[in-house]
């Protein structure tokens, strides 16, 4: 019984290591040319401090730091999933522009500073911390703070 829980507790301790992340750093060259497109686009100013690649086995994604600490996630295919932007706002283009509006009419002076698009939702945070998430017609369902 007990050589049983031993070999047992291997086995699940080595195929959790097969199946673990591996974050491993890569060149602004490596990443898909989709996300090398969109940081030329709307970051060309902005000097990257890392960027890594997290390949799992079930997906593969990318992260880019900057020096100023503003981050940037992207999905296997060089689309961005998740933008944090430090001591400047989220670039217009990139925000829906019934979220822009919402935000404008509701939230006057506030900024956004984080977008996050998911599979049916998309959330941004505001320079005064609130959060909020809209559904796939960029209608309100949610305020976080």
């Amino acid at each position: 019984m007990k050589k049983g829980f031993i070999i047992l507790a291997a086995a699940m301790l080595c195929s959790s290591a097969v199946f673990a992340a591996a974050d491993r750093p890569v060149k602004v060259g490596e990443l898909p040319q989709a996300a090398q497109t969109f940081l030329k686009t709307y970051f060309a100013k902005s000097e990257v401090a890392y960027a890594e690649m997290d390949d799992d086995v079930v997906k593969r994604d990318y992260e880019v730091v900057f020096r100023d600490g503003t981050k940037i996630e992207f999905d296997g295919k060089g689309e961005w999933t998740d933008i944090k932007c430090v001591g400047q706002s989220v670039p217009s283009a990139l925000v829906p522009a019934q979220i822009t509006s919402y935000v404008a009419d509701n939230y006057p002076g506030e900024s956004i500073i984080e977008i996050e698009r998911g599979r049916y939702t998309t959330e941004v945070k505001l320079t005064n911390g609130l959060e909020l998430e809209f559904n796939k017609r960029y209608e309100l369902i949610k305020i976080d703070r």
